[in-house]
């Protein structure tokens, strides 16, 4: 799974670091649900469903783009202090949530 991180600071172990924790929390989805949850006082399945199928966890060249276009705006705004060059890292494939299949369908 690529990884997008500001030029000076991407490194192999950064990308593996985010993989693993990707990994991580993609395997531990229903602990996170419950307990986001009790704490956020929001539907469970709603939330799985929401991180299941609505977040897109790659970094393809549309999300690569829109990525870049934030910055943009931001340092455009005034919300950073100026646009650094981003770096692209390859680490291992993480499956995706969407891949997975999903136990509640969203009524339209």
């Amino acid at each position: 799974m690529p990884l997008c991180s500001r030029a000076e600071i991407a490194t192999p172990e950064l990308a593996a670091d985010f993989t693993a924790s990707l990994a991580y929390g993609l395997a531990h989805l229903p602990e996170i649900c419950a307990e986001a949850s009790r704490e956020l006082q929001l539907p469970e399945k709603e939330l799985s469903l929401y991180l299941r199928t609505n977040i897109d966890y790659s970094l393809d060249a549309e999300n690569l783009k829109g990525l870049n276009e934030y910055f943009t705006q931001a340092a455009r705004l005034g919300l950073i202090s100026k646009l650094n060059a981003l770096a692209i890292l390859s680490s291992p494939t993480v499956p995706t949530p969407a891949a997975r299949p999903v136990s509640a369908k969203r009524s339209a």
